[in-house]
């Protein structure tokens, strides 16, 4: 909900939500998630799911989107087709098409072609799932750790994407 928050504050005469996720069974999960989550914005602007695209219709529908849309890219490892992709060459060939600004949930997507605002320390994220496996490895009981809860704390903008896009 920040993310569509700050999406709509940031383009507030947006009128459809483009939202890219992929068809793996975390990739459903978080669709699930994303939906309900959504409801409170309906009145607000359209969604749009393309989970049910192969990543070159995708790629095809995001080049043609209507004007006043903007885009969330979510996750895509895998779509409708089946096809698995590493999810940084699935993010570079919707960003190449895509006519409307994107925006992601992630740091590592800042330079790659996202909008910017609200985003999570893939970073972070990483260093605490690190510690977390050392614990283990040193015999701690995985039930005895105590793992962090991260938000998007950080935010931050890519200036070229923002000047594309005239924000």
């Amino acid at each position: 909900p920040r993310t569509i928050e700050h999406i709509l504050q940031l383009l507030p005469g947006t009128t459809n939500l483009w939202m890219i996720l992929g068809t793996s069974p975390l990739e459903r999960y978080w669709q699930a998630e994303i939906e309900q989550a959504c409801q409170r914005f309906t009145n607000r602007v359209g969604f749009s799911f393309v989970s049910h695209f192969t990543l070159e219709q995708m790629r095809r529908r995001l080049s043609t989107l209507p004007a006043r849309s903007a885009i969330l890219y979510v996750l895509l490892t895998v779509d409708a087709a089946g096809v698995p992709y590493e999810q940084d060459a699935a993010f570079k060939v919707l960003a190449s098409s895509a006519n409307a600004p994107i925006f992601g949930l992630f740091d590592t997507q800042l330079e790659q072609g996202i909008v910017g605002g609200p985003l999570l320390s893939l970073h972070d994220m990483g260093e605490a799932s690190a510690r977390v496996a050392v614990r283990m490895l040193n015999g701690e009981s995985p039930a005895a750790i105590q793992t962090p809860t991260f938000s998007q704390t950080l935010s931050m903008y890519n200036w070229r994407e923002l000047q594309r896009w005239n924000i």
